[in-house]
């Protein structure tokens, strides 16, 4: 049996502040954070704005979309294309 994680959103922009299916980095508690606004899904998502393949602080400038049967959300790294 799974348990559910327990999500708490900050308030750390305005929408308007992030496009409609794309991102927008915040700084929050010393940490850049990647907040994306999947309008196409409905869906808001935040993940560190850190790409894990190159290092650098760079996904909240990537494209989103999703993948699979499940449609499972990904963001593109903008300078390597790669998923996560």
């Amino acid at each position: 049996m799974q348990t559910a994680l327990a999500v708490t959103w900050l308030p750390v922009c305005a929408t308007a502040d992030v496009p409609a299916d794309g991102g927008a980095c915040a700084l929050v508690e010393g940490e850049q954070v990647a907040i994306f606004n999947f309008a196409r899904r409905g869906e808001w998502y935040a993940t560190q704005n850190l790409c894990p393949h190159k290092q650098q602080m760079i996904l909240a400038r990537g494209m989103i979309g999703s993948t699979g049967a499940a449609c499972e959300p990904k963001v593109a790294c903008p300078f390597h294309k790669r998923t996560f």
